[in-house]
């Protein structure tokens, strides 16, 4: 099945052997022979070996006898590669330019009979004669003209009674004009006038020959032209005029311009100078042909290479359903359909499969099924409805590129075709975006970043070196709040009141057992006091070389493990490098590293410090045990000085941790201007985010594309004060503040999110952590400091980008206007194929002609589309390519599929789609048709 409207080469000015001015011969005896001395073989042979021209005009002077001859020629079963034959009729007109004639066309429809075109029309026409009578336009009447011209000029009896009759007759457009339109029984939207540019462009503009020009312009249909600046003249896009309408008030209509190779001998046939080809987008039909008095800028293009735009290789070229029973009450017909890559709409009634298609194509990208999780349901859904019947439902896509190759599953396959992400719009989907937010702002960074003015500008990376940037802060930020978390744990009131209160008991123990060695003294003799002095002494020596002895063992220990380790490593890699110098030089290598001499004197060292410490030990115990021997007063002075020095010991120690836990608050303190410094840094990142943002956005908007015509972007700041406010009220007492307190502080927030530059930043800051901070002590029981300092920091920032739709903010839009503008931003969002189940929903067929029909036009030259739809203007005024109709009938679904020249096809328009007969009239007059 066809792709519907495609490009193609059409010639439609090729002159045949009946032209009175023809060179059409045999190059010499040996080709005259070889087609029996038949010109018209050999014609017809070379016309049967064009490669690709689809469709030509057949064209001769004043008659049709050569589109007949051709006609005879195709009945035998002959020239089967060209699509389509067209009759073109060319003229001279009455109309003199210097010593030029202009000349003119009417090509008519395949369908046109050729005996009315010859008896209706051409007979109809009148010529004038030597002696001025006006005679029908015959054969015989014209060779009469020349015979008698011949016989009154001698320079013109070198040439036949023909040639001369038709170099030299005429007839007026006015002549005929008048039988294609009064006998519109028979003529009817079945011929097409064309005023050829040669000779025409010598009639002035600014001198009497103005009106002439116009009235031939007016009147004509198309242009005869290959010239670009004609071409644009035609389209209303000269400089001369403002709008096209300024155009088609002057002309009647917009004028496309055709071309052809006016061939008149063999050399030349279908070969137009410079290869400038024809191209139409269209059936190749007659009313194809007509497609581009309605499409007069996009139908039709004369340059060497098909215009179509290049498409990504993962468009799709066709899908094949296989027919299948759902169940009792439904089945679907065996599909084999080759897709347009450009526009494809599907219509159809209710429940005739319009959503099936596209959710079998979807499905092949995306999962669709529901696997009976409850969240995944769709009630638009195809594929969910089917899925308890289990049918054995296959779909298969090719794909445009050479090199993909097909992909095809079960539709309760868990595979899908994972080379491109297509996007799949289901009924419904577009609203949903329009209540998120984020997806919105998110969907909207996507499109601006692979827009190419930004691309190419290289703008990517430095917008996310902002947000690194940011993200690094945020962390910092979570990291000193973690550790002020853990500092105050360990350096609360309660711990640092009872560390004091031990200091306190420490010292009344203390100031006990002085007064109690005090008194013991005085009962002492001074020996006494001198031998416990020097057993205490003696201890205290000792237990200082213990601890040295066991210092050294332990750092010993410990080098003797991270040498170990490292020299594993290190040889580890020794050996793999040699391994890998074998293939290379095997006289390279590296020596393992030996550490023998380290690990023997480590050895010995922990040897003799063991034995060094056992022996200290020893000492120490036998000074214990003298100690233990003493009596009276010398035993318990003994005991009250150990009691003081431990006393001691612990009162130091105690003084230690009660600094330590001062200091910690101290670091707490420092860690909170740390942070305060931090997010000064946040706000003042997003602020230059913010300009930069600006500066992308200014570049994308340079390329914006037509697509998004009445969308204007704008950076900014969000600030999520709502997120602010209630975080706040779920940390702070609100019997002791209110929401109206904490919405105050939260406008120092919104202030730096509207600053333009970075300067004032710290000081806006400064007085929010200044206003924010008397709430501290004002805690819900179980809500912590950290929770404070959490809510205090936390980023309500937001990079954001505002949108404006015909000049009023999103948020202030109706939900289909902006549905609008999303379905305007996933038409721009890329060039792989999107899939939109009836975009037109909650909009007003107007707003769709005027808002969407100009983005659909723009976005399928860039990617392919595909979408079900109610609307008549999304099918008809978007020139769709290829219009599939669903049908639902006895329980089957079954496609057909044709393009907007179809009849059939305009006429399931018209019965299906609710102003489908509006939206094609509003078609033809678009462009003054």
């Amino acid at each position: 099945m066809g792709q519907g409207s495609v490009f193609r080469k059409w010639d439609l000015h090729v002159h045949t052997p009946c032209s009175f001015e023809n060179q059409y011969c045999f190059v010499n005896q040996e080709d005259q022979d070889r087609y029996g001395n038949d010109i018209w073989e050999k014609y017809i042979h070379e016309l049967e070996c064009l490669p690709d021209i689809a469709v030509i005009g057949v064209t001769d002077y004043f008659c049709i006898d050569g589109y007949r001859k051709v006609l005879e020629y195709r009945s035998q079963g002959r020239l089967s590669n060209i699509q389509n034959i067209l009759p073109n009729i060319e003229f001279r007109l009455d109309n003199i330019v210097g010593d030029k004639r202009i000349n003119y066309h009417v090509i008519f429809s395949e369908n046109a009979d050729p005996d009315d075109i010859e008896n209706e029309f051409l007979q109809s026409l009148l010529i004038m004669t030597p002696n001025g009578e006006k005679v029908s336009l015959r054969r015989s009447n014209i060779e009469d003209i020349g015979k008698k011209l011949k016989e009154q000029h001698a320079k013109f009896r070198d040439r036949s009674d023909y040639y001369i009759g038709c170099t030299n007759i005429t007839v007026s457009l006015e002549d005929i004009m008048k039988p294609l339109r009064d006998k519109a029984s028979i003529f009817n939207k079945n011929y097409m006038l064309i005023l050829a540019e040669p000779n025409l462009e010598l009639m002035n503009w600014d001198k009497q020959d103005h009106l002439v020009r116009k009235f031939l312009t007016w009147n004509s249909h198309a242009l005869f032209s290959p010239n670009e600046k004609t071409r644009l003249w035609g389209l209303g896009k000269e400089k001369s005029y403002k709008t096209q309408q300024d155009f088609i008030s002057e002309f009647g209509s917009l004028k496309p311009c055709i071309h052809g190779s006016d061939s008149h001998g063999f050399d030349a046939l279908c070969k137009p100078d410079l290869d400038r080809f024809c191209w139409i987008k269209a059936d190749t039909t007659f009313e194809g042909l007509r497609q581009i008095l309605f499409e007069p800028g996009d139908r039709v293009h004369i340059c060497c290479e098909n215009p179509s735009y290049t498409k990504n290789i993962h468009t799709l070229k066709s899908i094949h359903v296989n027919g299948t029973k759902i169940n009792d009450r439904l089945s679907i017909n065996e599909l084999n359909l080759d897709l347009s890559e450009n526009l494809v709409t599907i219509i159809g009634g209710k429940g005739s499969g319009k959503t099936a298609i596209l959710d079998l194509i979807a499905n092949c990208f995306i999962d669709r099924c529901s696997r009976k999780v409850k969240d995944k349901r769709e009630d638009n859904s195809f594929i969910q409805r089917i899925e308890e019947d289990n049918p054995d439902l296959w779909s298969t896509l090719s794909f445009l590129g050479q090199n993909v190759e097909d992909f095809s599953k079960r539709f309760d396959d868990t595979i899908f075709f994972q080379e491109v992400s297509i996007t799949y719009l289901p009924q419904g989907q577009i609203d949903k975006y329009s209540a998120d937010r984020n997806k919105l702002n998110n969907k909207i960074v996507e499109i601006i970043f692979t827009s190419k003015p930004v691309v190419d500008a290289g703008l990517k990376d430095k917008y996310d070196e902002y947000d690194t940037k940011i993200q690094d802060f945020k962390r910092q930020i979570r990291q000193k709040i973690n550790s002020i978390s853990v500092l105050e744990a360990d350096s609360t009131n309660e711990i640092l009141n009872e560390k004091q209160k031990l200091v306190n008991t420490k010292k009344g123990e203390l100031k006990n057992t002085q007064e109690q060695l005090k008194s013991l003294i005085e009962r002492m003799t001074p020996e006494a006091q001198q031998k416990i002095e020097e057993l205490r002494k003696e201890e205290a020596g000792i237990q200082t070389r213990l601890q040295k002895g066991e210092e050294v063992i332990e750092r010993t220990s410990s080098l003797q493990i991270n040498l170990e380790f490292t020299l594993s490593g290190i040889n580890d890699d020794i050996t793999t490098i040699n391994n890998l110098l074998l293939g290379i030089d095997d006289k390279l290598s590296i020596p393992l590293v030996e550490i023998s001499k380290q690990t023997d004197a480590i050895k010995k060292i922990l040897e003799a410090s063991e034995l060094y410490c056992t022996k200290t030990r020893g000492e120490l115990q036998s000074l214990n045990d003298a100690l233990g021997k003493l009596e009276g007063f010398e035993k318990e002075q003994a005991e009250l000085l150990k009691d003081i020095s431990r006393l001691n010991e612990e009162i130091e120690t105690l003084e230690e941790e009660i600094a330590g836990i001062n200091k910690k608050k101290g670091d707490i303190q420092t860690l909170l201007n740390e942070i305060a410094t931090i997010y000064v840094q946040i706000s003042t990142a997003y602020i230059e985010w913010k300009g930069f943002y600006k500066d992308i956005i200014e570049t994308f908007a340079s390329g914006k594309n037509e697509i998004m015509s009445g969308i204007d972007f704008f950076s900014s700041i969000y600030c999520d004060t709502e997120e602010f406010i209630n975080s706040g009220l779920d940390i702070i007492d609100n019997r002791k503040v209110n929401e109206d307190d904490i919405e105050k502080i939260s406008k120092h927030l919104i202030g730096i999110s509207q600053l333009e530059g970075v300067e004032g930043v710290d000081a806006i800051v400064n007085q929010y952590i200044s206003d924010i901070w008397k709430y501290a002590s004002l805690l819900k029981t179980k809500r912590t400091s950290i929770d404070f300092y959490s809510w205090v920091f936390t980023d309500y920032f937001r990079l954001n980008t505002d949108i404006t739709f015909l000049g009023r903010n999103m948020d202030k839009l109706s939900m289909g206007q902006k549905g609008t503008v999303l379905l305007k931003l996933f038409l721009a969002e890329g060039d792989y194929p999107l899939i939109v189940d009836q975009p037109e929903e909650n909009l007003d067929n107007m707003f769709i002609y005027d808002e969407l029909v100009d983005a659909f036009r723009q976005a399928k030259t860039q990617r392919q589309l595909i979408i079900a739809t109610n609307n008549a203007n999304l099918v008809v005024n978007t020139d769709t390519e290829q219009i599939i109709v669903a049908e639902f009938k006895d329980n089957i679904i079954s496609y057909r599929h044709g393009s907007i020249e179809d009849s059939a096809i305009r006429e399931d328009i018209t019965k299906i789609l609710e102003g489908g007969e509006a939206a094609l009239r509003k078609r033809e007059l678009k462009y003054g048709m």
